[in-house]
């Protein structure tokens, strides 16, 4: 570690397994691992959660910030709050949830129903 960095404490990474009893996984396995890992960073990137929780998300840190803790009998009344997130029905919610929103629900749902099948 000195040989890079200069600090008083060093530190020890060990690389090696001692194990001589270490099992690994098949190489087809490792593979279908792989590729689901990155099918599901795919999925994770462009999804990257539904547009109608990012806006309230995005109107609850422009009027409270970060660091406030808000009352929910705030946060859902519609004349001091935020009111309730689009979709919701107790309460009722003014907000409207885009066409596109619910197919990208329903499509999101299909496939994390798919998920837990396997």
């Amino acid at each position: 570690m000195k040989k890079y960095c200069h600090t008083k404490n060093s530190l020890q990474i060990d690389l090696k397994l001692e194990n001589d009893n270490f099992k690994s996984i098949e190489l087809d396995l490792a593979n279908q691992v792989k590729e689901s890992i990155n099918f599901l960073a795919a999925i994770a990137s462009q999804q990257n959660g539904f547009p109608h929780i990012r806006e309230y998300h995005n109107e609850f840190l422009d009027k409270y910030g970060v660091d406030r803790e808000v009352s929910i009998q705030e946060l859902l009344d519609e004349n001091i709050g935020l009111g309730a997130l689009a979709g919701y029905k107790y309460p009722q919610s003014y907000r409207k949830i885009q066409k596109n929103v619910k197919k990208n629900e329903k499509i999101l749902n299909i496939f994390l129903d798919k998920i837990m099948e396997c």
